[in-house]
């Protein structure tokens, strides 16, 4: 099951801003000194071994058991990843972070007792601190959009595998602010955020919509089944990813470019397209592949290595579910490097991006 995650902001002040506090910093204590019980091992711990060396480390600075437990999953998720990558567990360190989580049906009734809706754009949070094992605390947040985005939230709540994250980005003397991060199972938001269009048929289809995401932009070209060019552009987010930008906004503002396309070519043109993009878990493959294989291109290789938007496919096909447009994924393989690739390029006054957009495109016709 996939999820989409929404952020709500909060601030609070006096003693639920102390025990929050306390709370996530008990947390943070527990993963990282449970991590230095197996930081000089000469191997990667599997999960019972972390369970079995490192749960009653973290006991000793959270006292409910939930958090323990959650700790040591945290820890052997940081095992995962640095056996993944080939990284040594004695070079980790560890970022500048607090938050407390809960994403287990096993606590969900405990944990996050209630998310309730106060009124249009005003939730209230419940959660159980390890401050008072027998206590919680309330507060409430303004990052709710509309009524119906507050009651996808309430149905959220409900499901059974229910994911919910309270991120601490500052703090006062007197004040703590942060996100709530809620984690929406897929079939909860489209039930609320799908448009009420006509779904397109692949037998349907006139034109192929192909897309190829890259570092700084994203381009596309529309095809017809001859493989004419119908239309092409490029969607330039260059100044959110440059170095020293800041990054945060780049999402939001690449789906919002997506949405304004979509609508000028399904609503306003009223044209039946499909959609084509590159096997997004390929290119998730590809960048550890940059990554490990140590070649630099560029001064600027590892940044843009690093910054690389593979979940753009994923936002890419998540837009287009919205539009009731079927969406169709290709090996990327040869789109980028390969003697088709230059014969376009040559024939079509293309770039290599937009020619690369163009092959993805085709080949979904000439299925």
């Amino acid at each position: 099951m996939t999820y989409k995650t929404i952020n709500l902001p909060f601030v609070v002040s006096g003693e639920v801003a102390r025990k929050l506090l306390f709370t996530a910093w008990m947390y943070r204590c527990a993963v990282t000194t449970g991590f230095e019980k197996i930081r000089y091992l000469d191997h990667y711990p599997s999960r019972t071994e972390i369970s079995r060396l490192c749960y009653k480390t973290c006991k000793k600075f959270v006292q409910i058991n939930y958090y323990a437990v959650q700790a040591c999953n945290d820890i052997a998720e940081i095992v995962s990843s640095c056996k993944e990558l080939g990284v040594n567990l004695a070079d980790v360190k560890f970022r500048n972070w607090l938050y407390v989580e809960s994403h287990s049906a096993r606590y969900k009734r405990k944990i996050y007792s209630a998310i309730k809706l106060i009124d249009k754009k005003t939730v209230e949070v419940k959660l159980l601190l390890d401050y008072d094992s027998h206590g919680t605390f309330r507060f409430v947040t303004n990052g709710v959009k509309s009524r119906r985005f507050g009651y996808m939230l309430v149905d959220a709540i409900n499901e059974q595998d229910y994911h919910c994250r309270i991120y601490i980005n500052g703090w006062s003397r007197y004040k703590v602010g942060g996100t709530v991060q809620v984690a929406i199972p897929d079939r909860i938001w489209l039930r609320y955020e799908l448009r009420d269009l006509e779904q397109v048929k692949l037998e349907e289809v006139e034109y192929v919509l192909g897309f190829d995401v890259n570092f700084d932009r994203i381009n596309w070209v529309l095809i017809d089944l001859d493989c004419r060019i119908i239309s092409m552009g490029t969607i330039w987010f260059h100044w959110l990813v440059t170095q020293g930008a800041r990054t945060k906004g780049a999402r939001g503002y690449i789906i919002q470019e997506l949405h304004k396309l979509f609508t000028r070519l399904k609503i306003l043109e009223k044209r039946k397209f499909a959609v084509a993009v590159e096997k997004s878990y390929v290119l998730k493959f590809l960048k550890l592949v940059w990554i490990k294989s140590g070649k630099r291109k560029n001064e600027h290789y590892n940044y843009k290595v690093s910054r690389f938007r593979a979940r753009t496919i994923d936002d890419i096909k998540q837009v287009a579910t919205l539009y009731a447009l079927p969406v169709i994924e290709v090996d990327p393989r040869g789109t980028t490097h390969s003697e088709e690739h230059d014969e376009v390029m040559r024939r079509l006054g293309l770039d290599r991006h937009m020619a690369s957009a163009y092959l993805i495109a085709k080949r979904v016709v000439s299925r």
